[in-house]
């Protein structure tokens, strides 16, 4: 059974993306996702479009194909559906606890993210496991040898 996983805003917006929803393309791993994590990265790549100065028209336009694209290889899941439990105590910051209740609500094994500082101890929290885009990559890449990767932009 392929492996349920989280993708955090970093990875989405890192060149790490191309490789990870490459192999959610090819069924590797089921991409979990949530509506805060698309606000999130919807967010993030419009300031990011704003500050390069990129046409509004032009920036629009490549964000909501990205989402689109998400969308469609993702199962959604609201991750206001997690109830109970104290996340607060190791997360540093807030905008961590959806982005962990997407995980938990979604049954993901694994959680990818580039904030390594905000991992928790030994790497691992409620059965969700904390790793790096390449060590995911690279984890994917041993499981499925056949696959490789071709330029998706």
């Amino acid at each position: 059974m392929n492996p349920r996983v989280v993708l955090d805003t970093s990875v989405y917006l890192s060149a790490e993306r191309h490789g990870l929803l490459f192999l959610a393309r090819k069924r590797a791993y089921t991409l979990i996702c949530s509506p805060f994590l698309i606000n999130e990265i919807v967010r993030k790549r419009t300031e990011m479009a704003i500050q390069q100065g990129l046409d509004r028209e032009v920036y629009r336009a490549r964000i909501n194909q990205y989402v689109n694209e998400i969308s469609a290889l993702a199962v959604m899941v609201n991750h206001t559906r997690l109830t109970g439990g104290n996340y607060t105590d190791w997360l540093r910051d807030p905008d961590d606890i959806p982005v962990l209740a997407t995980a938990l609500v979604g049954k993901a094994q694994f959680l990818v993210s580039w904030n390594t500082k905000d991992f928790p101890p030994n790497g691992s929290f409620a059965h969700v496991c904390y790793v790096t885009p390449p060590q995911f990559l690279g984890e994917m890449y041993r499981q499925h040898p056949q696959t490789t990767q071709v330029d998706d932009g």
